[in-house]
């Protein structure tokens, strides 16, 4: 195979992983870099194809964890709502569930402070426990995610 293959399946596999999280196609990518630097040295494809294994199981075995320890994972479904911004619908209050509207749903909502909280005020939320979301009230001083501003 020549070097041009190798180094554009290398550009497709890194433009791929950044669609995708985990570094998985990345791996993949350096040992097609690597096999694309192999076929200069040498035409044979079994070399290349050996070449473009061992990076492989190199950049999962060596360089994904690195990867993986320096750069968090995203957050998804339930537990990316936790620390964005709701509108309260209906009262919250320890004594009866309300309701808030996030991300255009209406989600059931309980205090998490234990204070009753008016309809149209802006709230956190701390967490989420089934279908419902706890809450607390979000202080003039603080901005989105609960930071101070």
């Amino acid at each position: 195979m020549g070097w041009h293959i190798w180094l554009i399946a290398a550009v497709v596999l890194f433009i791929a992983e950044v669609f995708t999280s985990g570094f998985f196609l990345a791996c993949f990518g350096v040992g097609a870099v690597a096999s694309a630097v192999a076929s200069l040295v040498t035409a044979s494809a079994i070399w290349q194809i050996a070449v473009f294994c061992l990076a492989t199981m190199v950049g999962f075995i060596a360089i994904r964890p690195i990867f993986l320890r320096r750069v968090p994972a995203p957050k998804t479904n339930i537990d990316a709502y936790q620390g964005r911004e709701a509108t309260v619908i209906d009262a919250v209050s320890p004594e009866q569930q309300g309701k808030v509207k996030l991300g255009g749903e209406i989600w059931n909502a309980d205090p998490s402070s234990g204070e009753t909280i008016a309809p149209g005020e802006r709230v956190l939320v701390d967490a989420v426990s089934g279908l419902t979301l706890r809450v607390r009230k979000l202080n003039t001083q603080e901005g989105p995610n609960g930071h101070s501003v």
